[in-house]
């Protein structure tokens, strides 16, 4: 929880990091080029924002790590410039396999 805490209260701090992170994975042809870094970000900083809301999210019926997890991946699938890279997506399980 206190890391949701920390979170809600530097938006504009999180926001910037996300926006330098899709410049940058655009760069490398990571994340697709027709990107708008800033309507991402907000979308991204917001959709974290319903993550934790518990009246879509009960704790009785879900876990964080569990919502957060299925969020990063359906936001992941709309930056990726390729989904059937299978390094890329190798990458992806590896990092979400961490608890």
């Amino acid at each position: 929880a206190k890391v949701w805490i920390f979170f809600y209260l530097t938006k504009n701090f999180t926001k910037k990091i996300i926006e330098d992170n899709l410049k940058k994975g655009i760069e490398q042809g990571i994340y697709r080029k027709d990107i708008n870094t800033d309507m991402y970000a907000k979308f991204f900083i917001y959709g974290t924002d319903n993550c934790i809301d518990m009246q879509i999210f009960p704790e009785e019926a879900y876990t964080y790590s569990n919502v957060f997890k299925e969020f990063f991946i359906y936001h992941l699938h709309g930056i990726i410039a390729n989904t059937s890279d299978k390094k890329i997506i190798n990458q992806i399980n590896k990092f979400l396999e961490l608890k």
